[in-house]
């Protein structure tokens, strides 16, 4: 399993993304893409919430353990 970070560039106290756990790059967009969907209707935001949405695989393989770089 890999792990992925989508980012749908909407910006909140941060940017808006979601981390997904997946075998394929297209399995984290779609389960990402559903929950972004999700919360385009539940709040009433445009579909480009969820339409434009970018990937960054942050780790390959999990099997082996990940952490993440430092945030501050």
């Amino acid at each position: 399993m890999k792990l992925f970070e989508i980012i749908n560039d909407y910006i909140g106290a941060n940017y808006v993304h979601v981390l997904c756990v997946a075998e394929t790059e297209d399995e984290a967009i779609k389960m990402a893409w559903k929950k972004f969907k999700t919360e385009a209707e539940n709040f009433h935001y445009p579909s480009d919430y969820y339409s434009f949405l970018k990937v960054r695989l942050l780790c390959p393989d999990l099997s082996g353990g990940f952490c993440t770089d430092i945030y501050n």
